[in-house]
């Protein structure tokens, strides 16, 4: 039987595939699109969808700082090509990013530290 981790992977997968040719027909490139088609779908879509839904192969904790951290330091690469605004864009996105992973920690500490006392 398929796990619900690969049908959602799997999906995610036809989405961005699907984008990539809506994409090609329509003549969208730069790197904004490709921040949504190679970020955005395939690795913070599923990951996601997976922390909020409860998946019992890993913890929602995990999934919520890998999305966090793969787009945040894929954003940081895609920053380099483009127009200035565009690559402003993409390097807040990845500030943005990575804040939402600091953000997330802090909230976990807090958390685990209130949960002790």
């Amino acid at each position: 039987m398929v796990s619900r981790e690969k049908s959602v992977i799997a999906a995610a997968f036809a989405l961005c595939l699907a984008a990539f040719l809506l994409g090609a027909a329509l003549g969208l490139e730069g790197p904004i699109y490709a921040v949504v088609v190679l970020i955005v779908i395939p690795v913070l879509g599923p990951q996601l969808s997976l922390a909020a839904t409860g998946d019992d192969e890993l913890p929602s904790s995990t999934r919520i700082r890998a999305a966090l951290l793969i787009s945040a330091g894929l954003c940081a690469l895609f920053g380099f090509n483009g127009t200035e605004p565009e690559r402003r864009l993409i390097w807040n996105l990845g500030v943005g990013f990575f804040l939402a992973f600091l953000a997330y920690e802090v909230r976990a500490g807090y958390l685990r530290r209130t949960a002790t006392h």
